[in-house]
Formats: structure tokens, sequence, C-alpha cells
């Protein structure tokens, strides 16, 4: 029989596999330069037509396109594909089947085709087949002995596949699931760990239910029953924590393993039917029956360890039903029990996380589903999908720039019916925004901001007029305000505000412009900052501004504040130097910081500094919070100044404003990555340290082991310093936004007004978010928080946010 590479040899033109069809490919060949300049040698220019795959990517091409082609029987292409890599086997067959199990990683929607593949292989040769199990299963156990969560789903399920195209046995994928189900029995861990191992169980079993249906009734029974067992005695508490609508309007929000417990009964209800997964392993049933099974080895799953993290619970984002969709879409929308649901939504799911670093390849990849799917409305599925990442609580999985930008793509590759699609959606959840949680609001009002940003800031406005006869504190109002500042500072506030129609004007914010407080005379300090400007343009040495700063005088008044009026009129001559760009501002920070140092000694000092801060960039949320950040990394402040800053009453502190728990959630950003930065380093200098024992060279030449002890020593207090940072800046947060939450719940219950306001929404929501996205760091100061911060005679309601916290835990 003659090879692929020999038919090649005799083939010179471009056949079907010379050149894959789309991305990560050009017409011209993997990576190549689209100028055709084929760079040293001359500068001559390539010839297109020479230009050839190797072998290996050819290989990876056909196996990364296989399916694509809709044209003649699947599991024809799949069956000629095999005949291609079985000779390829000797030379390149690492290279197959990591390609293989990649492709069924990164493209879910095709994972049976890659399983009918690899049962083809093991048709034709055995050993092929038992490499490629026992690869999986080597990967399997490095996944979960380090917590690699979503590989083990995928390989999980890539297993139970297998067992269609008969290269595992059934019996072995009851014992891998037995494995799973065991973890639920374990005392005394927390139910994250259980419950992720149940939802790899439930997530696998659409592939194979039917299979151990008719196989192998009683084994499925038992494990199902003992699922059953499970889900009744799991708690859900913590669901208002995690969810984006505040109630069941306009669709209830589901904890997610609940919902996918109901799609897998509702399933086995109806056959184990589904109309969503290729399976053409199927009309290939009798050739791949007379292959050998290869079992399964026993999979150990690694004991729970207080290091353990596991995937946070989550809850299920619906934003469309049955009666949202236009009468010409057609198709029906799969109800939300219905496991096609779950299948469409899992797929496109795992095409966004799989293809984080290329927003274009994604965008394709789900319009090939879109299309290869073209009989369900899964453009619409998509556009919830890609909101429910963006809306996840605490924190969406990725960037939300990759998301903003991932639906940009997909409106440049379905103009036709992407944007009409986000309309729609967009106007759905403005609609609902009374019942949306307030971190989720903003996170919608920055993608909306995003988006329009790429649109020309172009949107119908007047179908939106009637939240202006909304309270100025509604969220409609709070949301068109949010969405007018973050899009005029994105683009120009006066080519913005020209945008805006009359009626919405009075919700347009000030322009970014800052504030001098020392502009005008009569200004206590005027004639101070006036010389201090002068000479510092000028440039004069240091020591020359200091005396000018010393020269201020305010009369009888303490000492108190005559430092609060040399902090402020420092402050803002510095800002107002470098208030051009924010890189002149950085600069004028740096080249100042030797005064401002002198200055600011006190904690008083540093509050000053950060008011001094707050009047300056009244108008500009962005360079505040950017300067703030300087002025942390210069050392200049810390972070314990600044949650208090945040909450004392001079600063007038707005729970509304963004800025407010921008300011705050920089603060334990900060905190936190200094911390752990401390402890890798001092890791990394005790492994060092112990590689040398025993050993009088110098390390890298340069450093002995009493230097590195030394280094030790100095680490080790650094970590004790930034431990006890962490806990006073988390904890004394929580305490004052408890305090205040008490202090507004006790005014309305004497006053006999509703207490549930947009301010309390606010708190409540965000602190729910903060304590929920650090509760690793919360968890280690678990006592504290519940003796010091929720403890003794702190109102019921507001004790119900712990509540619902520790039920994540």
């Amino acid at each position: 029989m003659s090879t692929w590479r020999d038919r090649d040899e005799r083939k010179r033109g471009r056949d079907d596999y010379d050149v894959p069809d789309g991305p990560p490919y050009s017409k011209r060949g993997r990576r190549s330069d689209p100028s055709g300049y084929r760079g040293r040698g001359g500068g001559a220019w390539k010839d297109e037509r020479k230009v050839e795959l190797s072998t290996e990517e050819k290989l990876v091409s056909l196996i990364e396109r296989v399916g694509n082609d809709t044209k003649g029987l699947l599991e024809n292409t799949i069956q000629s594909l095999a005949d291609i890599l079985i000779p390829e086997m000797d030379e390149y067959k690492d290279k197959i089947m990591q390609t293989i199990m990649r492709c069924a990683r990164e493209y879910s929607e095709k994972m049976s085709i890659y399983s009918t593949l690899v049962g083809a292989l093991n048709m034709k040769k055995s050993d092929i087949g038992e490499e490629f199990v026992d690869l999986l299963i080597e990967d399997l156990k490095s996944a979960l002995t380090m917590n690699k969560f979503l590989s083990v789903k995928s390989l999980v399920r890539f297993l139970s596949d297998l067992t269609n195209a008969r290269v595992v046995p059934l019996s072995s994928i009851v014992s891998l699931y037995d494995t799973l189900i065991t973890v639920t029995y374990e005392p005394g861990i927390s139910q994250l760990r259980s419950d992720w191992y149940t939802y790899v169980l439930l997530s696998s079993l659409p592939w194979v239910g039917g299979e151990l249906q008719q196989k192998r009734q009683v084994e499925l029974d038992r494990l199902l029953s003992a699922i059953g067992g499970y889900m009744s005695k799991r708690t859900t508490n913590y669901l208002p924590a995690l969810q984006s609508w505040q109630s069941d309007r306009p669709y209830p929000q589901r904890d997610q393993l609940d919902l996918l417990w109901s799609q897998v009964l509702k399933m086995k209800e109806e056959g184990w039917k589904e109309g969503v997964l290729v399976r053409p392993y199927a009309p290939l049933e009798s050739e791949l029956s007379s292959a050998y099974g290869h079992p399964l080895p026993n999979i150990i799953i690694p004991g729970h360890t207080l290091d353990s993290a596991y995937p946070l619970p989550s809850t299920v984002f619906r934003c469309i039903g049955e009666s949202d969709l236009p009468p010409h879409v057609g198709p029906s929308l799969p109800q939300s029990e219905s496991i096609n649901r779950y299948l469409i939504t899992d797929i496109i799911s795992s095409i966004i996380n799989s293809h984080t670093g290329n927003r274009k390849a994604c965008a394709h990849q789900l319009n090939v589903v879109i299309e290869r799917l073209h009989h369900l409305p899964v453009e619409y599925m998509t556009a919830e999908v890609l909101f429910g990442f963006i809306f996840t609580l605490p924190v969406p999985p990725h960037s939300l720039l990759y998301y903003g930008s991932l639906t940009i793509e997909l409106c440049k590759l379905r103009p036709a019916t992407y944007p009409v699609i986000l309309t729609q959606l967009i106007d759905i959840l403005f609609s609902q925004l009374d019942h949306i949680n307030f971190v989720v609001a903003e996170r919608f009002a920055w993608w909306f901001s995003y988006h329009l940003s790429n649109y020309g800031y172009h949107w119908d406005w007047s179908k939106w007029v009637w939240c202006l006869q909304c309270a100025p504190d509604s969220p409609p109002c709070w949301f068109v305000k949010q969405v007018f500042e973050r899009c005029s500072r994105l683009g120009s506030h006066e080519v913005f505000s020209e945008l805006v129609p009359d009626d919405f004007k009075p919700l347009l914010t000030p322009p970014n412009d800052s504030y001098y407080l020392y502009a005008e005379d009569g200004v206590q300090g005027f004639e101070v900052a006036k010389q201090l400007v002068e000479s510092m343009k000028a440039k004069v040495p240091l020591e020359r501004l200091k005396e000018v700063l010393d020269g201020t005088d305010i009369g009888n008044n303490s000492e108190e504040q005559l430092l609060e009026l040399k902090v402020s009129i420092l402050t803002h001559c510095i800002l107002h130097i470098g208030d051009k760009t924010i890189s002149h501002c950085f600069t004028a920070l740096h080249k100042f910081r030797s005064l401002l140092l002198e200055l600011l000694e006190t904690e008083n000092a540093k509050l000053y500094c950060l008011s001094a801060v707050g009047e300056f960039f009244e108008e500009n949320t962005q360079l505040h919070c950017l300067v703030i950040d300087r002025l942390v990394r210069q050392e200049l402040i810390d972070n314990g100044s600044i949650i208090k800053w945040c909450f004392t009453s001079s600063n007038h502190p707005d729970f509304t404003s963004r800025l407010f728990w921008d300011i705050l959630r920089s603060s334990f950003s900060r905190v936190n990555k200094s911390l752990l930065q401390c402890e890798k380093e001092l890791e990394e200098i005790k492994e060092k340290l112990q590689k040398t024992t025993g050993l009088d060279e110098l390390v890298d030449g340069t450093e002995d082991k009493q230097e590195l002890e030394w280094k030790i020593q100095e680490l080790e207090e650094k970590v004790e310093e930034r431990s006890t940072e962490q806990k006073e800046v988390f904890l004394s947060t929580c305490r004052y936004l408890i305090e205040s939450l008490c202090s507004h719940l006790s005014t309305c219950d004497e006053e006999g007004t509703d207490y549930e306001t947009t301010w309390y929404t606010c708190i409540t929501d965000n602190t729910r978010q903060l304590l929920i996205q650090y509760h690793t760091v919360y968890r280690q100061y678990s006592y504290s928080l519940e003796s010091d911060c929720f403890g003794g005679g702190v109102d019921l309601r507001v004790q119900e946010i712990y509540k619902q916290f520790q039920g994540i835990l």
C-alpha cells in the first residue's frame, strides 16, 4: 500500500491535505510572511507556489481540520485520516497523539470525532490505542495532582467518550466514576471539593449515559442514586452572593451543579437522547467492536489539604427565553433544563476558555459552531454565555477586555445578525437593572462603554428616555451616568457630549479637568504655592524648595494645622507641575519625592496628602486611582492609610461611587500581591540554600551561604510585616463597611423607612464580592472576622452576608 508521503511525491500540485482552510494558517503556509519577502539572501521575493508545509505540519493540519468539511460521510473521512496517520506513527507518533489530545480539548464540539479517530487507529493497531490511553491516564494523574480542574473535566469526558469508540471498556469507566463519587463520602472536607468531582462525573454522562443504560444499568442506577443522595444534603445558602439577578426576574439563576443534575435526570427520562453531539462512531459500531479495549488502571484521587484550591460554585446566567426570540428566528430555544442547553453552552464556554490568547481564532471557531448547529439559535446562546462570563461573581475567569474584543470580532464575522442580537440583549439587561447585582451593573457599564467606543459612540438613546423619569440615584440613571463617564474618558469629552441627546445631557459628568486649589489669590497659602511653583519650574535645588515651604505661616493656629496646609500646598504644586500627561505627573512625583517624604512621617500627614490628591483629581477618577497607586509604590503612603482615608467623615465617602470601590479593590490587590511576592522570593531563597547544604563554594559565583541566610532573615521579616498589613487592611475594611450598614439599618428602623436603597444594595453587593474574591485570605482570619466584625450586636441582616460567605467555604 502506498503511503501518503509516496502519493505526495507523485503529486506536486495542491492536494486536499496541503493547506488548511483557516486559522491559524494562511494560504502561503504556516506562519508565513504576509509581504512575501524572504528577508536575507539577496532581498529576493518568495515564489508562493513553492512554499510547502513540512510533513509534520501537514499531519497537524489534517487532524485539526477533520470534520470541518461537511461534504461526504464523516466516518469515511475519519477512516481515511487514520489510514494516512498509521504509516507516519513511527516517526511522528508523539506529535500526532499530542495534537489529537489538544484538539479534543480545544474543539470540544468535535471531541467525538477525535474519539472515533482514536478508535479507528486502535482498530488498525491496538498498541497505538494502548499508548494513547496510557498518555491520557498520565495527563489525568498530573492534572489531579496539580489541581488543573478544567483539564480533569476534559480528560474524564474524553475517556468516557472513548468507550463509545471501543477503546476503553465500560467497566473501566464505571470504576473511574466510582472513584470520583467516593470523594463525596470523605468526612470533614469542603463542599467545594465534593461538588467539583460530582460535577466532573455529571458533565461526562451525556456522552456515555446511553451505553451505560443499555449494558451497565445496575451500575448506572447505583451511581445516580449516590449522586442523588449527595445532592439532597448539600447546601446552597451562598446563592444570593453569586447570582447576577437579585430575583427570579427575568429568569431564575440556578446553582450550576443543581441545574446540571436536573438536566441529566431529564435526559435519562428521555432515553439519554440529545440533538447536539456528533457521534461518528455509531455507523462504525461493528468495525470498532472488533478492536481490543484497554482497561484503565486504578486512579487515586489526591487527598484534601489546606492548600487545595477548588473552583468556586457558580450560578448559570440566563437572560433570554423562548419569548425573547423574534418570530423569524425559526428554531426554538432549548429549555433551561434541557441537556441540549447545557451541551451548547458548555461547547461555547470551552471554546472561549481555550482561546484566551487569540480572540480572532476564538471568534472563528464560535462561528464554525454557529454554522454547524444552524438548526438551533446558537448565536443567542453565544451572546448569553459571553454576558455570563462578564457577569461572573466574584470575578470573571478572564480579562474583561478579552470578552469585549471577542464580542466585536463576532460582530465583524456576522454583521447581519450578531449586532442585532446584542442590541436586543442590551435592552433586556437595561430594562432589568432594578434587579441586577450592583457589581454586575458596573461591569455591564464597562463593557457597554467599551463596545460603544469601537462604533463611534452611536446608540439610540431615545428608547431609554423613560429612565429620565426615575429618581437620580435609581439603577437606570446611575448606569447611564457611568456609561457617559467612561465614554468621556475613553474618547473626547467634548466630542462625546455632542453625540448625547439634549434630554440626557444632565446626566453627563463634568470634563476630566483637574482642580488646582491655589490658582487664585485669597486662598490661604496662595503666595507660598505661587513661589513654590515658580521655583519648581526654575529647577532650583530641593533645599531651596524646602525653605520656601517652611516659610508657610498661618498665624496662631496649631502645628497640626500648619502640617496639613504644608502637605496640601506641596501635593497640589507637584500635581500642578505634572498636569499635562500621566508621564509628566509620575515624573514630578519622582522628582520631588524626598520633599513629600519629609512631611509624610505621621498617619495624619498621609491622610492630608490623600485628601489633597482627591481635591486635585475630583473630576478625573482614572488619574486619581493611578496617582494613589504611584504614591504607594514610592512608599510615600501605605495601604492602611488609604483604607482609613476612604472611610473618614471629612472625605464624605460615596459608597455608590465607582471611584470608592476602585480604590478599595486596588488596595486589596496591592497588599495581596506584595505578600505573595515576598513569600515566593522567600521560598526560592530557601530552595537555593538547601541546594548548597554541605558545599563551601559560592552560589552563582556571588552569594555564599551566610548571605543567603541574611536574605532569608530579611525576607521573613518582610513576610511578617506584609501579613500584618494584609490582616489590618482586610479586617479594618470589613469593620468599616459593617459599621456603615448597621448605622443605616438602625436609622431606617427608627424612622420607619425602607432600608433597601441603592446605597444599601451597593454596599452589600460589593462587600459580598470582596469577601468571596479574597476568600482564601479571609479564611486565614476567620476567627477575627467572626468575632471582631460580624459578632456581638451586629444586625442579623448584616450577619446574613457572613453566612453566605461561610456557605462557600
